[in-house]
């Protein structure tokens, strides 16, 4: 089975091809994002499809990242692959942005940091599974230990445990058979912004 792998929620966005049976990545493109995944995420998946010489029919799964992100790109990773498990009656996987990188770095990290807009960040006790909300701290050295925590955020300083890639996260899930657990039982999958969107009038 080929599965197809969607993240547009974290600073690099990715789409990959994974094939269960060999356990291995198929094709993947990784980009930094620029909120451009409007032009940049189907026209991607597109060219995996060709560089595996593969059509989208074939698809046995999509896995995706759902969130917490930047509003717009969140939305867009997430219709899709709705759109394509519905259209193509595939199942469909969802990791939250805060479960795909306490996979990726190999749930080392106590907790994981991200950004929530404005002057807020969301942090994640990789312990409790509990999510809060906290004000943005001047210096985040000083308010965190950076040596078990992960930071996803564009203006702190990046405290990277192992690489980040949603391929070698679907990989490792495939090979502990826990993948199945993602499973979403209704479609469509909603995107996970933990808190409401601000939309400006």
């Amino acid at each position: 089975m080929i599965l197809l792998g969607i993240n547009s929620c974290t600073k690099k966005s990715e789409v990959c091809l994974i094939d269960t049976e060999t356990k291995s990545v198929l094709a993947e493109v990784v980009w930094q994002s620029d909120r451009d995944e409007s032009e940049k995420l189907l026209a991607s998946i597109d060219g995996l499809c060709k560089k595996a010489g593969i059509a989208s029919s074939v698809f046995g799964g999509v896995v995706v990242v759902s969130g917490p992100g930047s509003f717009v790109a969140v939305r867009i990773g997430v219709v899709i692959a709705n759109c394509l498990a519905q259209n193509l009656s595939i199942p469909l996987f969802n990791l939250t942005t805060f479960q795909f990188l306490d996979f990726a770095t190999e749930n080392k990290a106590k907790k994981i940091i991200l950004e929530a807009g404005g002057k807020d960040i969301y942090i994640f006790d990789t312990v409790s599974l509990q999510v809060e909300m906290q004000l943005k701290p001047e210096a985040v050295e000083s308010s965190f230990d950076l040596s078990s925590t992960y930071i996803e955020i564009t203006d702190f300083q990046v405290n990277s445990l192992s690489k980040i890639s949603l391929s070698s996260v679907i990989v490792n899930l495939i090979k502990v058979n826990k993948l199945d657990i993602l499973r979403v039982e209704k479609l469509p999958l909603m995107p996970n912004y933990v808190k409401e969107p601000a939309i400006t009038m």
